[in-house]
């Protein structure tokens, strides 16, 4: 299931109401919802909400009476307006996390940060259970903790960029908290324009009882007094990286200013040591001169250190560590780490460093090595295709933890038994990939609620039956990642995974179970037609949807250049039934018995300049409804100006989830478009005004069930509906 993100388009779009919109099917066929019937009024009344809620997707005329009554007057009001409502409190869901920042533990107590746009939460965790301690705007980069309550954290945030740049400014700023990470406090900050910034340099951060330390933006931070205030220590050069050992000892990896000025001026790069609380630093040992990429170290308290030192120039990196106390250092250039973007910095354990790889140039995959700190040699322990930008952490119980930043949806993940083999464990529910209802086990109105969750190491299938407040595994699929499930008469269900990167098979398999989740038979690997696996990869931009029918099973696919219907049997000899060209931008599949629809995003106007000025795109959503052959029954247009993000069906009843097309951003907008009458007719409703600020940031599925209930899985939660789409709210979350 495709997750639609920000694409950073400027918002230029205006759409009004025409019957029919260029389709076969007319969207409304009298007088009623949303026809164009005095265009001009409704247009009015249109722009007057528009203007109240500025954010909104294109306004449309609308002047029709609810087609779901709601359960009271409020709800009524919203839909005589045409529109809707989102209330309840936004989680974590693992389709908003971005990066995570690795644990640092108090005793048995951890707590790490999971980052998402523009949001950050602090969980803490003890014996395997994670949960929300808090929240903080920005991104969080770094994080200490002296005790249970005491703490502090790090984050960035970006300002807008100025033309011809990527970036804007950086703004980091230090916060404190003293209940454990429920509230925090902004207690300093600085802003650094996007011609200052070095991605060389490390934010770090430690505090010990009254003593705090960090290392930001190349400058050093003392605070004496919990974290409350902070004074620039001065040192010789500017600070890449540090390694806080203790209240009175401090490791500073420094280069001069001018290798981090525009130009790249390769200079010598030197660790530096003070025994003295910060008050005098001395040279220990001279590194490689470079245009710093990266300059990582880690110390431990029983003299044995590893700096991790990489080029921006060649892409080489060098290895200096030692195990005396730094009385003499070695030095190599293992071939595990060249050609890398980065590494993240190491954690000592023994006579092991451990280091997190990202991906480089050349194909390698991300990961983590160990370096022997008596030989210098490297080894890769496991390979992860999609892990950016790893930290990792040591458990006071012997277990890793691993906080990548990801191409996928990611968290904080555990290792107990090795580093080879490792679970997310924060957050963990609602489910990432896809929700489904299924009335069989439960009601219509009250249905149960079936996820797919996948990680790339093991796939989970779990249920709710008390509307996503609290999940439980019916299934692990190890390594495995589903990618689509579905539900079938007397608490039938199906699962398709796909074989986990890590384990390097690529095969697709179908998982059924016969009794509601209980007991799993996996089939063997799928006979798909040839080429189709390349296109169920979990990297590929495709969608997949599936049914089970009396007479088997059903799979949509999206390819580069047709929509697939396939069918089978046995679940694992696979043909095609019927195929669609498809056009321009495939958004969603939805299947309703045997019926499948498909919806595109049309582009109607291709982008443009307008007196100097990048006018976007302008897409129309197309529905089109086929038999289980493929062959096209009729098609629906929705007005232009629009993206579709997800669409789903329950019989008569349909819903399409859409954005403004000029940015495809939910957060700026949403727009539903609802029938009740199997598309004969249409009424959209807008967010409103007062429910923006509960937006989410992806849409991942859609679900409805009955006449009434729907399950929207996005990046912050699941939303549910019971009145068909009029009020929504955050299923809460038990701890």
């Amino acid at each position: 299931m495709r997750r639609w993100m920000i694409i950073g388009i400027v918002t230029s779009c205006c759409g009004l109401w025409a019957a029919g919109c260029g389709s076969p099917t007319p969207i409304a066929r009298e007088p009623a919802p949303f026809s164009n019937h005095s265009a001009a009024g409704s247009a009015e009344r249109a722009q007057a909400r528009a203007a109240q809620a500025p954010a909104q997707a294109p306004a449309l005329s609308a002047n029709a009476s609810p087609s779901v009554a709601g359960p009271n007057g409020e709800a009524q009001e919203l839909a005589s307006h045409g529109e809707f409502a989102i209330s309840g409190t936004p989680t974590f869901a693992p389709a908003r996390v971005t990066q995570t920042v690795a644990p640092t533990f108090v005793g048995t107590l951890g707590f790490a940060a999971l980052d998402g746009q523009s949001q950050s939460a602090i969980v803490e965790g003890q014996a395997g259970a994670w949960h929300i301690a808090g929240q903080l705007p920005g991104q969080v980069v770094a994080l200490s903790f002296a005790n249970r309550l005491n703490g502090l954290a790090v984050t960035v945030e970006h300002g807008a960029p100025r033309p011809n740049e990527l970036e804007g400014a950086a703004t980091y700023r230090i916060w404190q908290t003293r209940n454990g990470g429920a509230s925090w406090r902004s207690v300093w900050q600085t802003t650094v324009p996007p011609e200052e910034a070095s991605m060389a340099e490390t934010p770090v951060v430690a505090l010990w009882g009254s003593v705090g330390y960090a290392a930001i933006a190349g400058q050093l931070l003392r605070s004496s007094d919990g974290g409350a205030t902070w004074v620039k220590v001065p040192v010789q050069g500017a600070v890449l990286d540090a390694a806080f050992v203790s209240p009175t000892d401090v490791w500073l990896s420094e280069v001069s200013p001018k290798a981090l000025a525009p130009g790249q001026h390769p200079s010598p790069v030197w660790l530096a040591v003070s025994e003295d609380g910060a008050h005098t630093f001395h040279t220990v040992v001279t590194g490689p001169s470079v245009v710093p990429w990266e300059a990582n170290i880690a110390m431990d308290g029983d003299g044995s250190g590893i700096w991790v030192v990489k080029d921006l120039n060649s892409w080489q990196t060098r290895v200096l560590w030692t195990t005396n106390r730094w009385a003499s250092w070695r030095e190599a250039a293992p071939s595990a780490y060249q050609g890398r973007i980065a590494q993240s910095v190491p954690v000592i354990d023994g006579s092991a460093a451990y280091i997190g790889l990202c991906p480089g140039a050349a194909p390698f995959p991300g990961g983590v090595t160990s370096f022997d700190l008596r030989t210098g040699r490297a080894a890769t322990l496991v390979t992860v295709p999609y892990w950016y930008a790893v930290s990792l952490a040591r458990g006071p119980s012997g277990d890793w933890y691993a906080a990548p930043s990801s191409s996928e949806p990611t968290g904080l993940y555990e290792s107990v038994a090795s580093l080879r083999d490792w679970r997310r464990v924060s957050p963990l529910f609602p489910p990432d990939e896809q929700i489904i209802v299924d009335p069989a086990l439960g009601s219509p109105g009250s249905p149960a609620l079936i996820g797919i969750d996948g990680d790339l190491f093991q796939g989970t299938v779990a249920e709710s039956t008390d509307g996503g407040a609290s999940w439980r595994a019916i299934a692990s699929m190890p390594q495995a990642m589903p990618i689509a499930v579905a539900a079938g008469p007397a608490g039938s269900l199906a699962v398709m995974t796909l074989s986990a990167p890590t384990a390097g098979t690529g095969q697709a398999h179908l998982w059924v179970s016969r009794d509601g989740g209980r007991h799993w038979t996996e089939l063997a690997a799928a006979a798909l037609p040839n080429g189709l696996a390349a296109n169920l990869s979990p990297f590929a931009p495709t969608n997949v949807a599936l049914a089970m029918t009396p007479s088997g099973y059903q799979m949509a696919i999206t390819t580069g250049s047709s929509d697939l219907v396939l069918t089978s049997r046995d679940g694992v000899h696979w043909a095609v039934a019927g195929s669609m060209r498809s056009q321009d931008i495939a958004s969603a599949f939805a299947f309703d018995g045997t019926t499948v629809w498909w919806a595109d995003n049309r582009v109607v106007r291709p982008g443009s300049k307008v007196g100097g000025k990048d006018q976007p795109p302008v897409f129309q959503p197309v529905l089109t409804e086929s038999e289980g052959n493929g062959k096209p029954l009729r098609t629906v247009s929705l007005p232009e100006g629009y993206g579709a993000l997800a669409m789903a069906w329950a019989g008569s009843r349909g819903m399409v989830v859409c954005a403004s097309s000029a940015n495809m951003d939910p957060a700026q907008g949403m727009t539903l478009f609802v029938t009740t009458n199997g598309g004969a007719t249409w009424r959209a409703r807008h967010v409103a005004a007062a429910s923006q600020a509960l937006l989410p940031g992806s849409v991942v599925s859609l679900a409805l069930s009955g006449d009434a209930f729907g399950a929207l899985l996005t990046d912050r939660g699941l939303l549910l509906t019971r009145d068909g789409g009029v009020t929504w709210s955050y299923a809460p979350q038990k701890p």
